[in-house]
């Protein structure tokens, strides 16, 4: 059975499902998460809310600081190691005057604001069906009279690498085909990646060139998507019959868990039955 006419699913909510889906049923099926945030969702969130404050307010320094200060110590009881909070906290700082060092005066004058962390739904397909979408920030470069979608990451690892990964992964062709379908007149070109990089006393601030689409890469991607979705629900009412092994309807990608962790990996081969709630974990909240 496909999704009912007006279902819209986000952008992280399907990639989660492409990468691993017996992560996605973790937190969609068995509605559990672990206690405790882990401190690089923390500090990747600090540093967005830092941003957002800056670019929705006047572009004032001072609210990128205080953006991103306010919201990490609204998280300082998740972490478990009071010294790693203490590192996060200076290591974001550093990373953000860095970035202000380099792109602030020149953004200034170079980029008109278009919108800063708007979600959108995005029609696809032919079923009724939506996607929604929620860029960083979206700007129109005044020199050359074009606008691009702007991503911020951060980093310990590299600081080529992501704008590597999100060109080879699909976030960035969901963006763009997402916001030049909705918006055609704002001639949305690309996305552009900015990474910011820190190792022990090294801090590095890095703009991508825009990434690009091709109008066949939206088209195909569109029709994934679609695909997407229907196998989703398909699989979430066969879960319902007990029928099927929600083992065997979710199965586990390990390459995944070992090239970039996963909270779920201690109980990832365990029988976990749908109403339980393993040691370290709790009841997800209802959004």
């Amino acid at each position: 059975m496909a999704p009912s006419r007006g279902t819209a699913l986000g952008h992280h909510f399907i990639q989660t499902y492409t990468d691993c889906p017996r992560k996605w049923s973790f937190e969609n099926v068995f509605r559990i998460e672990p206690e405790f945030k882990e401190a690089h969702f923390i500090f990747g969130g600090a540093i967005h809310a830092g941003r957002e404050r800056y670019y929705k307010g006047s572009r004032d320094p001072k609210d990128l600081l205080a953006g991103f200060k306010e919201a990490i110590e609204a998280d300082k009881p998740e972490y478990q190691d009071a010294s790693k909070f203490e590192l996060d906290l200076n290591r974001g700082l550093n990373m953000l005057i860095q970035w202000l060092k380099i792109h602030h005066e020149a953004d200034l004058t170079r980029y008109e604001i278009r919108e800063v962390e708007v979600e959108h739904e995005v029609p696809i397909g032919v079923n009724g069906l939506y996607m929604t979408i929620r860029p960083d920030l979206v700007m129109h470069d005044t020199t050359i009279g074009e606008t691009y979608i702007f991503d911020a990451k951060t980093t310990s690892w590299s600081p080529t690498k992501p704008p590597y990964e999100v060109d080879l992964q699909d976030q960035a062709t969901d963006y763009i085909g997402g916001m030049q379908k909705l918006y055609p007149k704002w001639r949305v070109q690309g996305l552009i990646v900015d990474t910011l990089y820190n190792k022990g006393s090294v801090y590095q601030c890095l703009r991508s060139s825009p990434i690009y689409r091709t109008e066949y890469d939206l088209q195909q991607r569109e029709i994934e998507v679609e695909a997407k979705i229907i196998e989703i629900t398909q699989k979430m009412e066969a879960s319902t019959t007990g029928e099927y092994p929600i083992r065997a309807l979710f199965p586990r990608n390990g390459s995944v868990c070992a090239r970039w962790g996963c909270p779920f990996v201690s109980i990832c081969r365990s029988n976990v039955e749908v109403g339980d709630i393993p040691i370290g974990f709790k009841r997800k909240e209802e959004t």
